[in-house]
């Protein structure tokens, strides 16, 4: 039988009862329909997961005692920073939904030459609070424990700074680099996918200077999204737990 799982920030402890009191009691009660006895499980963002029991219902609240903790790990040993060019609205959305789902553990979303829209506050704002509330969806449906952090937008140049010891590729379709070329071991990565229009020439001799190495995937042109769950996977695969 499948148990659903949701999010909850609060410390968790092992008889303890927790009261939902947010949107999640209203999915949990109007959409998924759930009854007083059913199980459920709760994960906070420390590494902490319990199975609960709904022991009361009231108009606004959802009572759940905790009932034993779930030992489980499905984080990935490779560390992936992930420095993505801001995408328009979907593309966007996708690739925080997905990053999660194959085991990304930062996102940055970055401004570059040719980024879809400028640092406008406002906007910010409200595309920070939606890419949360999705990260911690597909948190929910995938196993993981721990939330995929998400950094503040910032300047593609300031994120490309360099850093010893990890991994800092690009994807180029004029490279002809492979992620199998790489020889040495690494448990850190940085990944960085640039716009729709790509990078400019300067950004480009940015990165040279920066110890970027550039790798291709495939000889097809690919979308954004496409570009940077194809070498998430990637990475997975030479370095992590694919």
């Amino acid at each position: 039988m499948h148990i659903f799982r949701i999010y909850h920030s609060q410390e968790l402890s092992l008889n303890k009862t927790i009261i939902i009191s947010d949107q999640s009691m209203n999915y949990l009660k109007n959409v998924l329909r759930m009854k007083l006895g059913n199980l459920i499980k709760l994960f906070n963002n420390k590494n902490q997961e319990y199975l609960g029991k709904i022991v009361k219902f009231d108009n606004k609240k959802i009572y759940i005692c905790l009932t034993k903790k779930i030992h489980s790990n499905v984080e990935s040993p490779l560390k992936i920073y992930l420095g993505q060019s801001i995408c328009n609205r979907t593309s966007m959305e996708y690739i925080f939904q997905k990053s999660v789902e194959l085991g990304v553990y930062e996102i940055t979303p970055l401004f570059s030459e040719h980024c879809y829209i400028n640092g406008n506050h406002y906007q910010i704002k409200n595309k920070m609070k939606r890419w949360k509330t999705i990260v911690i969806h597909a948190s929910q449906q995938c196993g993981r424990k721990s939330l995929l952090k998400i950094n503040c937008p910032m300047s593609m140049l300031e994120w490309c700074k360099k850093k010893n010891n990890i991994l800092s590729i690009y994807t180029d379709l004029r490279s002809k680099n492979k992620m199998n070329d790489i020889r040495s071991h690494y448990n850190q990565a940085r990944l960085l996918v640039g716009p729709e229009g790509g990078f400019s020439k300067y950004e480009n001799a940015y990165l040279m200077k920066n110890n970027f190495y550039k790798i291709r995937i495939g000889p097809r042109t690919l979308r954004v999204e496409t570009s940077v769950l194809s070498a998430i996977a990637l990475l997975q695969m030479r370095f992590g737990d694919f």
